[in-house]
């Protein structure tokens, strides 16, 4: 995916929320007098190596040399060994990548008056060895550290839970579990420690080191080369890690894992929890230094969004620079600081991307630092400072109808309050959960589920029998306003209805005209210059006029001649319009159900439909349908619409979300070709999984930009979207009994 592309999802699922935060280092924002500026050399080690042996350091080996050759800002460059090396310098927090045994690790530590301490883990398949080294500037350390006794730790499994962009779920089951310290040498241990292999229970050997001057904090490496986290405090040991999972709704999925023990049944107090970290992120600035030294300060396109949370895991989904993928986290606490810190891994195809990050106090900025590596090995590290996307909190909660103005069947306008009109409480609506651009609550007693664009809500009801469409936008003032346009059949009785609703926290009055005097006064009759109906068929329409009855404000009251089986009939049609980037457009619904697309400019007055066809000849198919009125009946030169005849278009991703809540992530498993165009007219097929089906589109101008919507046939599912250049964006809604999903999906056109 390029990065135009990017851009377009990120705008689309994004809106930016301007915060303001200052952060202060105390050692790293000066270059050449940063006291990490230099060569440092191997002065002290212990841990385990990769025989299973406790390590000490040898004063005669050759020194492992660490070169810091400039610290600019909070990110350095240098050499480990005789490797470029990225990293990070932030209050005292020192992170870089280096290759060990052809294996890129991990470096994590800290410097403190003059000694740089670091650890890290290695190897796999039983050959694993973990280090925790001390550097110092003249390769010499007298060791003052205590290091915790856990020569008899034995604890068994309370819980267990797996997270990632899937969900989180418990997976000990019903097998018992352990961890066990077997022997221990100052600060290093070998153990065991009881893990889930697929359907097994399979001990594993486990080689860690306790950080100097704790009770608490440890890590260690199991015989798979996997690295844990583990935090503990009376009898009760928390334990975390990150990896591609082989168990569950997680498997082949990059996860965070959360483990917790005890001894004698101990009680357990309320775990550490990534609570804030959950919802939408956006980054403001980045900033980056790679290994040769080279600087960039500037807005990459960079996203996260996490939407599995449990205790002190998390989960979801991520943007960098181009391309999509996922990321998980967890909570720890930094061993030299007492931090409270989250780690957390991205990944972008087979690219696991390592790094760390803190959040402000209040909940409202992320900082995140990760360590990319390009195709050449070059390394560069990254800064970047996320601001949450406030927007999703300010739908969330109740919103009560303070005022409603509309007509049922095109007759005259009425007008209601809450105080007046106390079954308005009907048509109250919650938000329950508002993420990456979606959401979902209840609305007349109906779970639903919809999209949050910016401030632009849209809500759509279709079930058998009935539809409504309701879209609005959130006002600064916490004001909600909601235009619906909808139909039903009672006892073989169709009618049609369109409202505009004003809703407020309580239902109290508010300051707001529902009369949208935004808009010109329409000339009353248009004639028919053309016609078409299209299926990959061109059919001629008959019906030559088009009324403007009513008008107040934006909202008008129409008769538009059409043909219905072989008659041609004349509809009352109504809805709403609005100005939409000096062009006059809205949405409109006929007697008989079928949704218009009005556009108005000077010379024409279009209406554009996806709908299943009334003509008796292709009665029920789904069509695209473009009504071309003028003022004396002549044909005028229309907008050009992208030719796309002849296009495949493929997934890049999708977010859909349920009306319980839950979000589902997916990519592939839906394609769609254009086969065939007349004008802003196409017609084509698409594939959900394997299973084939028609649909056809109509395009349109929306102020904007291009607008699509489009009409699928198997399952009569209709989609709401736009084109741009390379890429298509729909919005979908898939209900019917007690079942309501939305989803946004991203469609990038086949090269």
């Amino acid at each position: 995916m390029n990065k135009k592309i990017a851009a377009v999802i990120i705008v689309a699922i994004i809106i930016i929320a301007a915060v303001a935060a200052v952060f202060y280092y105390e050692d790293s924002k000066s270059n050449e007098t940063s006291p990490l500026t230099g060569e440092w050399k191997l002065a002290d080690e212990h841990g385990v190596d990769s025989e299973g042996n406790f390590m000490s350091h040898n004063e005669t080996a050759e020194t492992a040399v660490i070169s810091i050759s400039s610290v600019k800002d909070d990110l350095f460059y240098g050499k480990y060994l005789n490797e470029e090396i990225a990293g990070a310098y932030i209050d005292g927090h020192v992170f870089f990548q280096a290759t060990v045994d052809r294996e890129k690790v991990n470096f994590e530590g800290h410097l403190n008056d003059g000694v740089l301490s670091l650890t890290y883990a290695h190897g796999t398949d039983k050959n694993t060895c973990i280090h925790y080294s001390i550097f110092t500037s003249n390769g010499k350390y007298e060791d003052k550290n205590k290091y915790a006794d856990l020569k008899d730790l034995d604890l068994s499994i309370s819980s267990g839970y797996i997270c990632s962009i899937s969900g989180a779920e418990e997976f000990i089951g019903d097998m018992k579990q352990g961890i066990k310290i077997t022997s221990h040498e100052e600060g290093a241990f070998i153990g065991v420690m009881d893990q889930v292999v697929g359907d097994d229970n399979v001990p594993l050997e486990i080689r860690g080191i306790i950080y100097p001057d704790t009770n608490t904090l440890c890590r260690f490496i199991d015989e798979n080369g996997h690295v844990w986290e583990m935090s503990l405090k009376d009898n009760v040991a928390i334990v975390n890690n990150i990896m591609i999972s082989d168990v569950g709704i997680n498997e082949d999925e990059l996860s965070a894992i959360e483990r917790i023990y005890v001894k004698n049944n101990s009680s357990i107090s309320a775990s550490l929890n990534l609570d804030k970290l959950a919802g939408d992120w956006y980054a403001d600035s980045t900033h980056t230094l790679s290994a040769d030294g080279k600087t960039s300060e500037e807005t990459v396109f960079h996203s996260l969004s996490f939407i599995n949370i449990y205790n002190s895991i998390a989960a979801g989904t991520s943007s960098h620079n181009g391309e999509n993928g996922s990321i998980v986290a967890y909570h720890f606490t930094d061993p030299d600081t007492g931090n409270q810190m989250i780690k957390v891994v991205s990944q972008y195809g087979d690219e696991l991307i390592t790094g760390y990050g803190w959040l402000s106090s209040d909940g409202n900025v992320f900082n995140l630092i990760e360590i990319h590596t390009d195709d050449k090995g070059k390394q560069t590290a990254e800064h970047s400072t996320f601001s949450k996307n406030t927007n999703n909190d300010k739908i969330l909660g109740d919103w009560k109808v303070a005022y409603a103005k509309g007509s049922s069947q095109g007759t005259e306008l009425k007008e209601y309050s809450r105080a007046g009109t106390p079954h308005l409480s009907t048509y109250d609506l919650t938000i329950d959960k508002s993420q990456l651009s979606l959401i979902s609550g209840t609305y007349r007693d109906m779970d639903i589920t919809g999209t949050l664009l910016g401030n632009l809500i849209t809500i759509e009801i279709r079930d058998e029998g009935s539809s409504e469409l309701l879209k609005g936008f959130l006002l600064e003032t916490d004001v909600l306003v909601l235009y619906s346009t909808a139909f039903k059949t009672v006892e073989n009785v169709d009618s049609i209805a369109t409202w505009c609703m004003v809703y407020t926290r309580s239902g109290g009055p508010v300051d707001y005209s529902m009369t949208y005097d935004e808009v010109p006064v329409l000339e009353n009759k248009w004639l028919l210059a053309n016609g078409e109906s299209y299926n990959g068929t061109s059919h001629n329409l008959s019906g030559s006029s088009f009324e403007i009855i009513m008008q107040d404000g934006n909202w008008i009251s129409c008769k538009m001649e059409q043909t219905v089986g072989s008659e041609v009939v004349n509809k009352t049609v109504i809805g709403f319009i609005f100005d939409a980037g000096g062009l006059t457009a809205g949405t409109m619904i006929d007697e008989n159900g079928n949704y218009w697309y009005i556009n108005v400019s000077d010379s024409a007055l279009l209406m554009h439909s996806a709908m299943q066809s009334e003509l008796a000849e292709i009665k029920g198919q789904p069509v695209a349908v473009e009504r071309v009125y003028t003022l004396d009946g002549k044909a005028v030169e229309l907008p050009q619409t992208p030719s796309l005849e002849n296009t495949s278009w493929d997934t890049a991703t999708m977010y859909s979300i349920l009306n319980n809540g839950k979000i589902i992530v997916a990519d592939g498993d839906f394609e769609m070709k254009i086969e065939s165009q007349k004008g802003s007219l196409l017609a084509g097929t698409e594939n959900v999984g394997d299973v084939p089906s028609k649909f056809a589109a109509c395009m349109f101008e929306n102020g904007y930009g291009i607008t699509i919507e489009k009409l699928q046939d198997s399952a009569g599912v209709f989609a709401h979207g736009s084109v741009y250049d390379k890429m298509m964006i729909f919005t979908c809604t898939i209900s019917f009994g007690d079942f309501s999903m939305t989803s946004i999906l991203y469609l990038e056109e086949e090269i």
